[in-house]
């Protein structure tokens, strides 16, 4: 579904006054020119599929992953193995110049085991990791000698969401999936759920005899399901 509204969307914006104003010779050709694909006059083109649609028989200079996989698919372990098996055994296949070809996976993070935490784990990829609240120093080279720098606490786009309205969002969401989707680090189910920060420690000074008595109160979880 994404994928054709996506395709939609970009045929729009080649056909735009202002695009044809910036790029003359950019035309689509009418008789190549349906949702799944569509052909410029040039011969250039475009193709939308989904992950684990098909692109056999089909090459590219340049392939751009937006979100292979879907939320809801991404606690099963299966689902995760049926994207990575695709983009390897398929995706991967389609550089028409391995060399010079370029493969983009644009994607929050949702699982440890995820597709984007795969392929950071072979150390081969060049990772851009826009966390929303920053963690550390980080210099973004922007090309022509031009950087973006963050610092640790800096909300990635304070005129669209500041520091308050993310932790508001933290609040709603819970900690663990605002840490997958906003900041980009994911945990295991339960890996989260309860900080050691969470606790403090007993005085040095205190022994456990000064005491009259020590209650632990547990609830381990009884259902069924990776998140419990």
């Amino acid at each position: 579904m994404f994928a054709a509204e996506f395709s939609r969307d970009s045929r729009r914006l080649i056909e735009a006054n202002w695009n044809h104003a910036t790029f003359p010779l950019l035309r689509l050709d009418p008789r190549r020119a349906s949702t799944a694909e569509f052909r410029t006059t040039a011969n250039g083109y475009r193709m939308a599929t989904s992950a684990g649609g098909p692109l056999t028989g089909k090459g590219a200079d340049m392939l751009i992953l937006d979100d292979p996989t879907k939320a809801e698919d991404v606690a099963s372990e299966t689902r995760r193995q049926v994207v990575f098996d695709w983009f390897t055994g398929t995706v991967m296949t389609r550089l028409d110049s391995p060399k010079t070809g370029a493969v983009i996976v644009v994607a929050q993070r949702l699982h440890e085991d995820d597709l984007p935490g795969r392929l950071v784990a072979t150390g081969d990829w060049d990772v851009l990791e826009l966390p929303a609240i920053e963690t550390q120093n980080r210099l973004i080279p922007l090309g022509a000698d031009i950087n973006w720098g963050r610092k640790p606490g800096q909300a990635l786009l304070p005129a669209h969401m500041d520091l308050a309205d993310f932790e508001a969002k933290r609040r709603e969401m819970g900690s663990r999936a605002f840490e997958a989707q906003y900041q980009q680090a994911p945990t295991s189910a339960g890996g989260n759920i309860v900080r050691s920060e969470w606790f403090g420690t007993i005085p040095s000074g205190m022994r456990r005899q000064d005491y009259e008595a020590m209650i632990q109160s547990l609830d381990p979880a009884a259902v069924p399901g990776e998140s419990n």
